[in-house]
C-alpha cells in the first residue's frame, strides 16, 4: 500500500530548476522561461526546501548542479516530457477539428510527395485542406514562429552543421536527395570529358532563391555569376537555354531531359545531394498535423533510398 508523500512541487517549480541547470544561469533562463529572475529563485529554493536537498550552487558567476541537483535533474526531465505529452494527448481529444494546414517547403523538395500525401489524406481527413507553398529557410522559420504555418520543410544547409531548431520548434532530419549538375544538351560544357569546378564558371548558375546562402559550395569559393529565381517553373523553363544548376534526380521529368543532361564533373565521384529537415511547433500539434508530417518523413525516405539508376529508369518508363 502506498505511503503519503510529503512533497508539494509544481511543475513550474521542476521546470524552473531545469532550465536554470541548462543555461546555467538565472537571467538565461528567465528569457527562456518568460519570467523573472526573482520568481525563478523562490521556485527552486521552495523545491530545495521540499526535497531538503541542495540542488544548485554558485561557481564565480555560473550556477552549477550539485551531486544531488544532478540526480533529481534526470527525474524532473522525466516527469516534465511525461506532462507535456499528457498535455499534448488531451489538446488532441479535445481538439476542435482541424480545417486548413498551412506547408512550407524547400523548392528541391519532391513533387510527387504532395501528390500523394493529397490523394491519401482525403480518406482520413475529407473536411481537410492543406495549403502548400515555396519558401526560403528564414521565410518558412519565420512563418513557423508566427503560427501561420504548421510544417516546413527546410534544406539543410553545409553551414548549419549544428543545427538546432529555433525556441518552440522541433526537429526532424528527414535524410539527403541525391541529384547532380545539370546544363542543357547544346551547352559547350557538355563537350568537355570532365567538367572542372573552374570551367562551371564560364557559364551562369541558375539558383533559387532559397539557395543564394549556398551559393560558394559547388565551385569552391570561384566567383560565378548567378541568377536568381524565386520560380520552380521559371529556372527549369530557363535551364533549357542557358546556364546550370544542381537538381535532384527525382526533379528531372521526361520533358526536361529531353533538353538537358547531366555534366561529368571531375569533382563529384559518385552523386551531390540535399538535406532536408522537417519544422513544427509540437505544442500546437493537432492529429491532422502530425498524420501529414509523417507522411513526409515515410515518402522522403522512400525518395532519398532511390538509386541515381532507378530515378532515370523511371523518368524513361
Amino acid at each position: 500500500m502506498l505511503g503519503k508523500t510529503k512533497s508539494y512541487y509544481t511543475l513550474d517549480q521542476l521546470r524552473a530548476f531545469v532550465v536554470v541547470a541548462h543555461t546555467g544561469s538565472y537571467t538565461e533562463a528567465a528569457r527562456v522561461l518568460r519570467k523573472d529572475r526573482t520568481t525563478l529563485r523562490e521556485h527552486i529554493e521552495n523545491l530545495e526546501i521540499d526535497f531538503n536537498l541542495t540542488l544548485l550552487s554558485k561557481e564565480g558567476k555560473r550556477i552549477t548542479l550539485t551531486e544531488h541537483g544532478e540526480v533529481i535533474l534526470r527525474g524532473a526531465r522525466s516527469l516534465l516530457l511525461g506532462a507535456d505529452t499528457l498535455n499534448n494527448l488531451a489538446n488532441s481529444l479535445s481538439e476542435k477539428e482541424v480545417k486548413h494546414i498551412n506547408v512550407m517547403l524547400d523548392k528541391h523538395f519532391p513533387d510527387e510527395i504532395v501528390t500523394i500525401i493529397e490523394q491519401d489524406i482525403s480518406e482520413t481527413f475529407p473536411n481537410l485542406t492543406i495549403h502548400w507553398a515555396h519558401s526560403t529557410n528564414q521565410g518558412s522559420i519565420a512563418s513557423l514562429s508566427k503560427g501561420d504555418a504548421d510544417i516546413a520543410v527546410i534544406q539543410h544547409l553545409s553551414s548549419h552543421s549544428g543545427f538546432h531548431p529555433p525556441a518552440g520548434l522541433s526537429v526532424c532530419f528527414l535524410g539527403n536527395l541525391k541529384g547532380t549538375i545539370f546544363a542543357r544538351n547544346s551547352s559547350p560544357l557538355q563537350e568537355l570529358d570532365l567538367v572542372s569546378m573552374a570551367d562551371l564558371t564560364y557559364e551562369d548558375r541558375l539558383i533559387y532563391d532559397g539557395d543564394i546562402e549556398d551559393t560558394k559550395v559547388i565551385t569552391g569559393g570561384l566567383p560565378t555569376n548567378f541568377q536568381v529565381f524565386s520560380s520552380k517553373g521559371l529556372l527549369l523553363s530557363c535551364l533549357k537555354v542557358k546556364g546550370w544548376t544542381y537538381l535532384p534526380y527525382v526533379a528531372v521529368t521526361p520533358d526536361l531531359l529531353a533538353h538537358i543532361s547531366p555534366l561529368k564533373c571531375d569533382f563529384i565521384n559518385d552523386s551531390w545531394f540535399t538535406s532536408h529537415v522537417l519544422l513544427h511547433r509540437p505544442a500546437t500539434k493537432s492529429s491532422a498535423t502530425t498524420y501529414i508530417a509523417e507522411k513526409i518523413k515515410r515518402h522522403y525516405k522512400q525518395y532519398a533510398e532511390k538509386s541515381v539508376a532507378e530515378s532515370f529508369n523511371k523518368k524513361a518508363s
